[in-house]
């Protein structure tokens, strides 16, 4: 039989899903936990755990020419090597 218990850390409360179960190993009751998400101050309700996805994040990979690129505009070099390679 599963329930569900909230756990406060911090400010905030959690929403977990408990699940008992008989260890054959010990013989004794053991629980087992599954995270639900974050619950709502205001309406209560469980925010998934998915719902908060990388969706409205943004990610940028420069990569290493974007260092080698920076260097060369400080020291005054990229316009000299932009000028004999122009475009090949």
């Amino acid at each position: 039989m599963a329930f569900i218990r909230k756990r406060k850390q911090g400010n905030n409360v959690y929403a977990h899903e408990v699940t008992s179960y008989r260890d054959p190993l010990t013989k004794k009751v053991k629980q087992k936990t599954r995270y639900l998400g974050a619950i709502d101050p205001t309406t209560g309700n469980i925010i998934p755990a998915n719902s908060r996805s990388k969706k409205n994040k943004i990610f940028l990979d420069f990569g290493n020419s974007f260092i080698i690129k920076e260097f060369l505009h400080k020291k005054g070099l990229y316009t000299i090597i932009n000028n004999v390679f122009k475009e090949i």
